[in-house]
């Protein structure tokens, strides 16, 4: 099985619990910020926030270039729970020293905020921050106001998670 092929499978993995899924091109190559690129390869997924992706969309994704996947939050799954995130953004993206300095500062407590959350699947991503996956039986809503003083966010409702492993609960 080649990489690409065992990517989907996972996508498909996910797909299969009732999550829409859309594939992506990371490109490996940070840029001078020392970020990551990461594109969706669907720019148009919007239906599939109020409708759910049915086998034969996902089955015709175009999937020629990609090394990951988006899955986007906040819709129930067949077993009526919802998959949310904690994400924890180490990437540096500011400009100014004093930004640069601030943001490490966030990073720093983010991480021991982090570290005490219940351990579940965790994920590296591709900016070297990291995933906590979570279960809920409610809807969970994006909360990104903790970003900028713990580099900590929620994610929830209509936002994309890019991923790269498998589903821990398959």
């Amino acid at each position: 099985m080649t990489e690409q092929q065992e990517l989907i499978a996972i996508a498909e993995g996910y797909h299969e619990l009732g999550m829409s899924i859309i594939p992506f091109y990371i490109n490996p190559q940070a840029e001078s910020n020392g970020v990551h690129d990461k594109k969706p390869k669907i720019i148009t997924y919007a239906k599939w926030q109020t409708t759910p992706q049915t086998d034969d969309e996902f089955k015709a994704l175009d999937w020629k270039g990609c090394n990951g996947f988006g899955i986007l939050l906040g819709k129930q799954t067949k077993d009526n729970r919802y998959l949310v995130v904690v994400d924890y953004d180490t990437k540096n993206n500011f400009k100014t020293p004093e930004e640069r300095e601030n943001y490490q500062k966030a990073v720093t407590k983010g991480k021991e905020i982090f570290d005490v959350f219940p351990t579940t699947m965790t994920e590296k991503t591709v900016n070297e921050g990291l995933h906590k996956l979570y279960w809920s039986k409610t809807k969970p809503k994006t909360d990104g106001s903790y970003h900028d003083v713990a580099a900590l966010e929620l994610l929830g409702e209509n936002k994309l998670c890019v991923a790269r492993a498998r589903c821990p609960w398959q």
